[in-house]
């Protein structure tokens, strides 16, 4: 299987455990030059399922953004699931709040905001078993129910120590 298909696989794995998409979404895809390939492989995830889906790229010429742009604005109309996948600069940080409050605004849409995603994370991270996730993090907090303290280190340096107060897990 070669990387697109790979990162297809991923966006599609994601889209049916973290968004329960169905046929009937809505979708809009928010993405740049440099997130292309990984906004086409949530696309054609998107499609497969038969969705509908709309796709706005940021023109590179206008970044860094500090508003939404307004036909960005008016493609969220009618949309259930919106997705995020475009390069991270700091000096977009205000037009990220303002998006993320205008698409909060609708309770009903889902949204996935994956600001500097890359290849290597969707053919890692993101290609995984949602299921065996969630249940290896539901027996690492039943391991810790009782903790008081939790400490962790690593051959790297890693020395991390936190305290517990109360029903925290």
């Amino acid at each position: 299987m070669n990387k697109k298909d790979k990162m297809t696989t991923a966006a599609s794995l994601a889209m049916k455990e973290l968004f329960d998409i169905s046929s009937n979404d809505n979708v809009l895809v928010l993405t740049d030059i440099q997130c292309k390939t990984i906004a086409n492989a949530f696309g054609e995830a998107c499609s497969k399922i038969g969705c509908e889906i709309e796709t706005y790229e940021i023109n590179e010429h206008i970044r860094p953004l500090k508003e939404p742009p307004a036909e960005l604005l008016r493609m969220l109309a009618g949309k259930s699931i919106v997705l995020n996948v475009f390069k991270a600069y700091s000096e977009e940080i205000p037009f990220r709040i303002k998006w993320i409050f205008k698409v909060e605004e609708n309770k009903q849409i889902k949204m996935g905001h994956m600001p500097g995603i890359t290849e290597a994370m969707m053919l890692g991270s993101v290609n995984v078993n949602y299921v065996d996730m969630q249940n290896s993090a539901e027996s690492i907090l039943k391991f810790l129910k009782d903790a008081k303290q939790i400490h962790i280190t690593t051959d790297e340096g890693t020395d991390i120590c936190w305290e517990l107060r109360g029903d925290l897990l």
